[in-house]
């Protein structure tokens, strides 16, 4: 699956399970902007400890990005 349908399944999903495989699997693209962006959005709306959880490790991978965009994300 490449990163583009990875991240709408991370949108259209309920699951977490799935939403943790695909959020996992978005992780050797999180240089990426629309991935990195997909992630912080993801991180600001979800309920899901497990999904959160999984969103922080991945998001670990480009911390200083992540966190420049989760604000601006986040105040918007």
């Amino acid at each position: 699956m490449d990163k583009l349908e990875l991240m709408k399944l991370l949108n259209e999903v309920y699951e977490d399970h799935l939403k943790v495989d695909a959020i996992r699997q978005l992780g050797p693209y999180i240089n990426d902007s629309k991935v990195l962006d997909s992630l912080c959005r993801e991180a600001i709306e979800t309920d899901s400890h497990r999904v959160r959880e999984a969103l922080i490790k991945t998001l670990k991978g480009n911390q200083e990005e992540a966190n420049r965009r989760w604000a601006l994300i986040s105040l918007s």
